[in-house]
C-alpha cells in the first residue's frame, strides 16, 4: 500500500508549507530587533530622567542650605556682593566643611543685594532688606549650566532697625 503523502498530492503541498520561509524568518528577526531596540531606548531614557532628577534634587539641597545660612545670619553681616564657589569647591555654609562627594560636580554663586519691597495696599511704604540669590551650576566642557536659582528677600527686622 502506498504511503498517504505520495498518493495524495494535496497532502504533499500541506506538508511542504509547514516550515518557515527565509523571508518570514527575516521579517520576524527585524520585528523582534525593533522591539528590543525600542525597549532599550525606553530604559535608557528612564535612567537619564532618574539621573536628572537626582542632579536637580542635589542642586536644590546645595542652594537651600546656603540660603538658609544667609537667612539666619546677622543682617549687618550680609555685605552686598557676589561670592562664587567653583565646581567641586562648595562647602557647608554652617560648618565650612567640604560637602559630600556627590556635590563635587556643582558650583554655587551667591548674590547679596540691597533691596526694598513695596508693601501692597500702603502707598509709599516699603520694607528695606537684602535680596539673596543662590544659583547652583555644573560645567560641561566649555559650557556652564545653571541648574537652579533660589531667591529670597531678607527683611531688616524691627530689632535690627532699632540696634542699627
Amino acid at each position: 500500500m502506498p504511503s498517504p503523502s505520495r498518493s495524495n498530492p494535496t497532502n504533499h503541498r500541506a506538508s511542504s508549507r509547514r516550515g518557515i520561509s527565509l523571508l518570514e524568518c527575516v521579517v520576524a528577526v527585524v520585528i523582534v530587533s525593533g522591539a528590543i531596540a525600542s525597549a532599550a531606548m525606553s530604559i535608557q531614557q528612564g535612567i537619564q530622567a532618574q539621573e536628572d532628577a537626582l542632579r536637580i534634587s542635589q542642586a536644590s539641597s546645595a542652594a537651600e542650605s546656603a540660603l538658609t545660612e544667609l537667612m539666619v545670619r546677622d543682617y549687618d553681616a550680609l555685605a552686598p556682593g557676589v561670592t562664587t564657589s567653583d565646581v567641586g569647591q562648595m562647602t557647608d555654609p554652617f560648618t565650612g566643611n567640604e560637602l559630600p562627594a556627590d556635590y563635587s560636580r556643582f558650583g554655587r554663586r551667591v548674590l547679596v543685594a540691597d533691596d526694598s519691597i513695596a508693601i501692597p495696599g500702603y502707598a509709599g511704604l516699603a520694607m528695606e532688606g537684602k535680596m539673596l540669590t543662590v544659583s547652583v551650576f555644573d560645567r560641561i566642557p566649555g559650557n556652564e549650566r545653571e541648574i537652579i536659582e533660589l531667591r529670597r528677600f531678607r527683611p531688616k527686622s524691627i530689632e535690627e532697625n532699632i540696634d542699627g
